[in-house]
């Protein structure tokens, strides 16, 4: 993917060709966060998503300007370690998913479920990596294994 400014090699995560509006290219900047880290926790204890809604915000001033400069759209994807996400974000998931069960001739209602599901595990592992390593660290110890990481 071009770098979107050279100065500062600046790129988003994902680029989707014509799934942007008007038939544009999207590219899609992914954040996954804790809703109980000492930043987010009173604007996530006050409002439903309102962390997300930051994140998202963070992520917009970052990469907009420049995704529109170059005729893309743009759309911050922002989740949460327990499977929150945007309301935009879930829309594009359902597009994505209605695309995949018209090519794959599934059914929409058993693919959805599906996708859901397989993104909230692939969320949890990537936590309990997260923690493993975090162990890891403050035990001084070289590693912990956990075959349920390898899957």
């Amino acid at each position: 993917f071009t770098p979107l400014d050279p100065n500062n090699k600046l790129r988003p995560d994902l680029f989707l060709p014509s799934m942007g509006k008007q038939g544009r290219g999207l590219a899609i900047d992914v954040t996954i966060g804790d809703e109980r880290n000492d930043s987010n926790a009173s604007t996530a204890a006050r409002e439903t998503g309102a962390f997300l809604a930051k994140k998202d915000r963070a992520k917009e001033q970052k990469y907009e300007d420049p995704c529109h400069q170059m005729g893309y759209s743009f759309l911050a994807a922002s989740l949460g370690i327990f499977g929150s996400m945007t309301n935009k974000l879930d829309s594009l998931i359902r597009r994505l998913v209605e695309m995949a069960a018209e090519r794959a001739q599934i059914p929409y209602s058993t693919l959805l479920p599906y996708w859901r599901k397989r993104l909230s595990m692939n969320i949890q592992q990537g936590n309990a990596r997260s923690w493993m390593d975090s162990t890891v660290r403050m035990s001084g110890v070289d590693s912990l294994q956990d075959s349920s990481l390898n899957l």
